[in-house]
């Protein structure tokens, strides 16, 4: 057996540990136990092994997760899981401090979820894959688990993103429990060390499909730039890093134009101060916008067009555009933003409307209809919320939760009773609680 360059393992195991620091891991010593995902291929194990040796020096302990996805044959998806279990069973023979979890998911159960979130394949498996890493984390008590994105990985990133009309600084070091150590190692070190350990690694076969935007980047773009622009990679990333210098700069901005701006918000809605919106430059609000969009819970990339359109908007129009499920409309001073809901369910109902065509969409009973137009348009039908206050005769206010409390409705039927939430006003009051259709009194604010 040929003899192992032990420089290429200590330079590359030295290079994971500055990864681990530039992703917040600073100090190694204090750690007790650390999570890695692992599928197989030679980017994981190559994380898997590194990490094994770094564990072992800095005496804590490493915890592994392979997920069996089953949307390849059973041969190929449960051998690669099975592979990843011996690796870990050969590095605990040789007395690394590792343990390995399988985590299987139900049969047709990334189809169903790509049919539910209305996406493909390969995003309802990343989704599940992720939900199954953080209840690795949370099940296991572990401060982070590492993921094994590449600088490849990293550059096709940013292709795909220019492609797609959306430049971005790229994948991040660390976010929430999630850390990259590998992000500035190719795949070519990468194969270099697992060749120096004299470990394989295996092959996920839909790698050459085609039909995926990423995989035609790195099986076509990828190649013709290499062939014909040299020092491309060293371009891309450090356009990268500039575009990360500016997203530092316009992420303070925007903090601070929130605060000015953002009137109210809901878990699926919120209203924007659109006289202060409008006064900010076009850079500032397409990010407001693109912050709102995320805080209401869009997981849908809304197109440029759409929020193009929204910043030719004037204060004095009433506009109203629709993408996907979320609704962006302009009355008065306002701008309301909403996750659309239409569907009323039990435990939770929110809708805003603009018109009666909006009610009507809700299949709700018609006597709706006469609470709503005492509010006038725009205004929010909803369920009640923790914080929910009602206006008395008095002047003063009372906790809606107290008023069913007096009206001696069961908790589990509180969420059944729909209010009339004004929007057009600075205190966007609860107007009316529609009491009688549930079978109790009305509660009308005069």
């Amino acid at each position: 057996m040929k003899k192992k360059n032990v420089h290429i393992i200590t330079q590359f195991e030295t290079a994971v540990i500055k990864g681990l620091q530039d992703a917040g891991i600073v100090d190694l010593s204090q750690l007790q136990q650390l999570g890695v995902a692992v599928s197989g291929g030679a980017d994981s194990l190559s994380l898997l092994f590194s990490l094994a040796h770094i564990a072992k020096q800095f005496s804590f302990s490493l915890s592994v997760i392979t997920i069996d996805h089953r949307i390849r044959s059973e041969e190929e998806s449960s051998g690669d899981a099975l592979f990843v279990r011996d690796c870990c069973s050969r590095l605990q023979r040789d007395g690394f401090p590792v343990a390995c979890v399988i985590k299987t998911l139900a049969a047709g159960e990334v189809a169903e979820c790509a049919a539910a979130r209305k996406k493909g394949i390969e995003e309802a498996a990343r989704f599940l894959r992720y939900q199954a890493f953080e209840q690795f984390v949370a099940d296991n008590g572990l401060p982070y688990i590492c993921l094994a994105h590449t600088q490849n990985d990293q550059l096709e990133t940013l292709l795909m993103r220019f492609i797609q009309g959306s430049p971005s600084s790229g994948i991040l070091p660390s976010r929430s429990v999630f850390v990259r150590p590998l992000l500035a190692i190719t795949r070519v070190e990468i194969e270099a060390y697992l060749l120096e350990l004299h470990q394989s690694w295996r092959t996920d076969s839909t790698n050459t499909d085609n039909q995926y935007l990423r995989n035609r980047i790195r099986n076509v773009l990828v190649p013709c730039l290499n062939d014909n622009f040299t020092g491309w990679q060293h371009a891309v990333l450090s356009g990268a890093q500039r575009c990360k210098q500016d997203e530092s700069f316009f992420d303070t901005e925007v903090q601070g134009s929130l605060l000015e701006v953002v009137q109210r918000k809901t878990e699926h809605s919120l209203c924007l101060n659109a006289s202060l919106f409008y006064i900010y430059p076009d850079a500032i609000k397409r990010r407001i916008l693109f912050w709102a969009f995320t805080a209401i819970g869009c997981e849908e990339r809304v197109p440029f067009s759409t929020v193009c359109a929204v910043l030719r908007w004037e204060v004095s129009q009433i506009q109203k555009i629709t993408f996907s499920d979320i609704v962006i409309a302009l009355d008065g001073a306002t701008i309301f933003i909403e996750k659309h809901t239409k569907t009323a369910t039990q435990c939770s109902f929110f809708a805003i409307l603009y018109g009666k065509e909006d009610f009507a969409d809700l299949h709700l009973d018609a006597d709706y209809l006469q609470y709503i137009i005492r509010v006038g348009f725009p205004c929010c039908l909803r369920t009640r919320q923790v914080d929910d206050v009602v206006m008395t005769a008095d002047g003063s206010f009372r906790a809606l939760n107290d008023i069913y409390a007096s009206w001696h409705v069961p908790d589990a039927q509180r969420d059944t009773i729909l209010v009339v939430q004004e929007l057009y006003t600075q205190e966007q009051r609860i107007c009316c609680v529609c009491g009688k259709l549930a079978g109790y009194e009305d509660w009308i604010v005069k």
